[in-house]
């Protein structure tokens, strides 16, 4: 039992640093994984149509299970603050990408 404690207060007190990292790690993926489903032509360069539902097949599924796993995995470790953080930087910057261009479609 005492290493099982031992294990819980280890990542208790390094909440605050992964929590750092997960959410560069995390901002910089979700922007990648929206700009691949869209077909930006730095990451993919879609020239079908059949290739942009490629990549949106792709990209969905991908971001889905990272946050739906970042989500249990911070959840079953009691990190609160990383949990957060990964919840925001996954989900704020495509929100934040695709504000503009909902905007501009009006």
């Amino acid at each position: 039992m005492s290493v099982v404690m031992d294990i819980w207060r280890l990542t208790r007190r390094a909440d605050r640093r992964v929590a750092v990292v997960v959410g560069v790690s995390d901002v910089l993926l979700s922007l990648l994984l929206f700009l691949k489903a869209i077909g930006m032509p730095p990451f993919s360069e879609a020239m079908t149509r059949e290739e942009e539902t490629a990549d949106w097949h792709f990209a969905v599924p991908v971001f889905g299970c990272w946050l739906l796993g970042g989500l249990l995995l911070f959840a079953v470790l009691a990190m609160p603050r990383t949990l957060l953080t990964h919840l925001a930087a996954m989900l704020l910057p495509p929100i934040a990408l695709m504000t503009p261009l909902l905007l501009a479609a009006l």
